[in-house]
């Protein structure tokens, strides 16, 4: 009797046991069931899949898209025959947290493993030697990453929103980070940059908002526009002195002959800067988003503005000297001075100039201008008065729609008017070639299309 209830004991276990092991199994999926391989290529997978994949050996290539939306994969295994990841191939796999790079793997395609949400950490073996555009594009928890020594390129968009990225020690032999690479990786406080690094694309580390400080190697010879943009601790920026091209002074980036102006660090805590008096060129973005930044002082010198130069910092003064001939578009958007004087040279005022400048006040346009362009003064609603010179033949789309202005005139040299140059104005009055025009009737003023 003992026997058999030990027995029958030993068998409610065991069934026990593998009722537990069937329910642990049954959250994975079979391969054989879900995936879909051709020529050695796995080409699909079941979006319903679910659990930890297995790629079975012999495969030799992840394809285009293959697990695309499989929402429900934790992991993934691959094989070590594997040698290529195609684009797209684990797109909006919102649950993956592991997944293997066998060594063998020599390209993975661009956005293979955008919007994995789950994917913390990655590691590249040092066979790969290509990473496509945006592949890692919105991974919001990724945060360890092993680049391989044998790519030469982080490209366009690799880590853009990688919010959770804190650090990352970019291999020597890499010589090109791409436009926009890092862009928004809010949280990235260290950057380690090779000295085999020669470029740094445009707005690469855009947004990293908790960087505060960063070393650029001797051999870097582009540095783009806006690429430290939106940096808002950002305040030391450091060039290798052996650096042929570029230079720093007080973690201000300077080309190498001091002739052009091209990075102001966004957290500088200073409220004055005076641009020394070699600087005959701002670049773009040079000052955009300083936010300390009060008063910069502009050395006679000075030819070029560039665009987005100074937009959206806190500068209440400017004085443009008479050296300068082009002012970019968007040069002064957003900034806070009441007051504005365009030097003789200049001939064009060109798109979003000075838009959304809130508390400008006045404006002196010479007579050298002969162009105001779309949105040059859109939103300058204490603008409360305006001349425009005889020089100016045209006015483009919404150049000073939203401004403050009741009255205006017109001069007759004036022969293009864009639509909504003065949209938004419901008291205003304008004058030109004798008639009076009103909210009632301003359609009749604008001669061109919409852009």
């Amino acid at each position: 009797m003992n026997t058999t209830k030990r027995i029958i004991s030993a068998a409610l276990c065991l069934a026990m046991v593998m009722g537990m092991t069937t329910a642990c199994d049954s959250s994975d999926s079979s391969a054989k069931d879900v995936l879909v391989i051709e020529n050695n290529v796995v080409v699909d997978c079941d979006e319903n899949a679910e659990g930890n994949i297995v790629v079975p050996d012999g495969v030799t290539a992840i394809g285009a898209n293959a697990f695309e939306n499989c929402e429900q994969i934790t992991g993934i295994t691959l094989p070590d025959t594997v040698t290529d990841i195609g684009e797209h191939a684990f797109t909006m796999c919102i649950r993956l947290e592991d997944i293997n790079i066998p060594e063998g793997v020599t390209s993975v395609g661009g956005f293979a493993f955008s919007f994995c949400w789950s994917l913390e950490t990655i590691e590249f073996p040092n066979t790969v030697e290509t990473l496509g555009e945006d592949t890692f594009y919105g991974c919001d928890d990724l945060v360890n990453v092993t680049l391989p020594n044998s790519i030469t390129e982080i490209p366009l968009e690799c880590f853009f929103v990688c919010r959770s990225l804190k650090e990352i020690k970019i291999p020597e032999g890499i010589t090109t980070i791409g436009d926009a690479a890092f862009c928004a990786c809010e949280w990235l406080v260290d950057v380690e940059l090779p000295d085999s690094l020669t470029t740094i694309g445009s707005i690469a580390f855009m947004s990293c908002k908790d960087l505060e400080d960063i070393e650029i190697p001797a051999n870097v010879s582009s540095l783009g526009g806006g690429a430290f943009q939106f940096c808002g601790k950002l305040d030391d920026i450091t060039i290798d002195e052996d650096n042929e091209y570029y230079c720093s002074v007080d973690s201000v980036i300077f080309d190498k002959s001091k002739e052009t102006i091209i990075c102001y660090p966004a957290a500088k805590k200073d409220k004055e800067y005076v641009i020394p008096d070699t600087v005959t060129t701002i670049y773009k973005k040079a000052f955009y988003t300083c936010e300390n930044l009060e008063s910069v002082i502009i050395p006679d010198g000075v030819t070029t503005i560039g665009e987005f130069a100074f937009s959206d910092s806190n500068i209440k003064t400017i004085d443009i000297p008479d050296s300068v001939t082009e002012i970019g578009e968007d040069a002064f958007a957003y900034c806070d001075f009441e007051t504005v004087i365009i030097p003789d040279g200049v001939t064009s005022i060109k798109k979003g100039t000075f838009s959304s400048c809130n508390h400008l006040r006045s404006v002196a346009i010479p007579d050298s201008v002969t162009k105001i362009e779309g949105s040059a003064f859109y939103g300058c609603g204490s603008l409360s008065e305006i001349t425009i010179p005889d020089s100016v033949t045209e006015i483009g789309n919404r150049a000073f729609a939203y401004c403050g202005f009741e009255t205006v005139t017109i001069p007759d040299s004036v022969t293009k008017i864009g639509q909504g140059a003065f949209f938004g104005n419901y008291t205003i009055s304008v004058t030109y070639k004798g008639k009076t025009y009103t909210e009632y009737n301003i359609e009749e003023l604008y001669t061109t299309q919409e852009d």
